[in-house]
């Protein structure tokens, strides 16, 4: 590998993995309403709640924000196939997989029954695309269920930077992600899309 390309991975590693301040939290963990059961991520009512104050501290002391939100594929057909303790150990299987890939400070969150969504602080867009490739090339190498029944799956990949001057409490943000979670939806195959960019 050429000086220059260990230069260029360095400073994309550097782009997301650089420590965090000002992190917003809440109580979280203790509460019931805050605590996703199967896989001990916080929920999505979590995410609510915290997304406010964490705008507000980026706006303060400059830094960028952003949401990504990832849909497992053909869990559906797992369940039906497998049954429903199996899609448990994928989804417990898969919050392992995305802590171990992500920062500490990041915020994992159950977000729908097949969709994590993970908070991601001091990330543009082009660290929130680092992320997303770091994750789908951890989730595809995976296998998941151990022996007898293993199991590849597929996740797509939608995610937006916070950029609205007056979404204050994230909806804006929300509905960006979601809508460049539909699109990567539509494309399938481990797609990512951010704020409209296919990757």
């Amino acid at each position: 590998m050429s000086s220059s390309s260990s230069w260029t991975e360095h400073t994309d590693r550097r782009a997301w993995a650089e420590q965090p301040e000002h992190v917003v939290l809440l109580p979280g963990l203790t509460d019931t309403r805050y605590r996703d059961k199967t896989t001990n991520c916080h929920t999505k009512q979590y995410l609510l709640d915290v997304l406010g104050p964490q705008i507000g501290a980026s706006r303060q002391h400059n830094f960028p924000l952003s949401l990504v939100l990832a849909e497992m594929a053909h869990l559906r057909q797992i369940r039906f196939t497998y049954g429903s303790s199996m899609v448990d150990k994928i989804l417990e299987e898969t919050a392992t997989l995305l802590r171990a890939n992500i920062r500490s400070t990041d915020l994992l969150i159950r977000y729908a029954n097949e969709i994590y969504g993970l908070l991601l602080l001091h990330a543009n867009r082009h660290g929130t695309e680092l992320v997303c490739r770091r994750l789908r090339s951890a989730i595809s190498k995976h296998i998941f269920c151990g022996k007898g029944s293993d199991t590849i799956l597929t996740v797509n990949f939608g995610a937006a930077e916070q950029t609205g001057l007056y979404d204050l409490e994230g909806k804006e943000l929300l509905t960006e992600a979601s809508k460049a979670l539909a699109a990567a939806n539509q494309i399938g195959h481990s797609a990512i899309v951010i704020a409209g960019i296919n990757l």
